[in-house]
């Protein structure tokens, strides 16, 4: 039988090994877990962001859809998912979707990092219109 302080610690590596970045709020919106890709996605460090409202630890954040749509769900109780938001932190722009789904005492996000899709999307555009133009690109 694990202790608590094991069950805690195994949870965090859990946790750090997702691939989607992994945020909480309690009921106030202010953050009680930071994974280790939420840390990378969102260019904030753990330790900046917990107990910080969620705009606060990212002010980028703050100019988003993001604080309604978390008001909405920790009110409705209802989850809800937000697409290609964009979100610069520092020289890095990225696009995610954000699911956001209530649990006791507060809501989870989870951070899904579309930038890639995005990207390539933008080059097989770019490829298209060139072979469309007939011409080379110089």
């Amino acid at each position: 039988v694990l202790d608590r302080a094991d069950e805690a610690h195994r949870r965090l590596e859990v946790m750090d090994a997702f691939v989607q970045g992994l945020v909480s709020v309690d009921a106030r919106g202010d953050v009680t877990v930071w994974s280790d890709e939420a840390e990378r996605l969102l260019g904030c460090s753990r330790h900046w962001a917990l107990g910080q409202p969620l705009a606060t630890a990212v002010p980028a954040l703050a100019r988003s859809p993001l604080p309604q749509a978390l008001a909405e769900v920790l009110s409705s109780r209802q989850p809800r998912t937000l697409s290609r938001l964009t979100l610069t932190a520092g020289p890095v722009t990225r696009t995610l979707d954000v699911r956001l789904v209530p649990v006791a005492g507060g809501a989870t996000l989870l951070w899904h990092d579309q930038t890639a899709r995005r990207d390539e999307a933008r080059a097989g555009r770019l490829a298209l219109a060139a072979e469309a133009a007939n011409d080379g690109l110089w």
